[in-house]
């Protein structure tokens, strides 16, 4: 799978879990989310590309990206 679409079905299925109003999947989207902000994050020549991709999200790509600690 490439990079774009990889980073399409990430950002799509932290969508799907943070639509569930009840928030219980929530972890689930997170997890997602935090995956497809590495991607976008570690590709910097897609960005514009990536950007494009984001529009159709439930999330943005402006959120804070969660702490890395040494050695991760």
């Amino acid at each position: 799978m490439d990079t774009l679409e990889q980073f399409k079905e990430l950002g799509m299925l932290a969508s799907f879990h943070f639509a569930d109003d009840t928030c219980q999947e929530w972890g689930q989207a997170t997890t997602a989310k935090n995956k497809a902000l590495k991607i976008f994050d570690d590709n910097p020549a897609l960005q514009p590309e990536l950007r494009k991709v984001a529009t159709g999200f439930l999330w943005t790509l402006s959120l804070d990206r969660p702490q890395q600690t040494s050695g991760s």
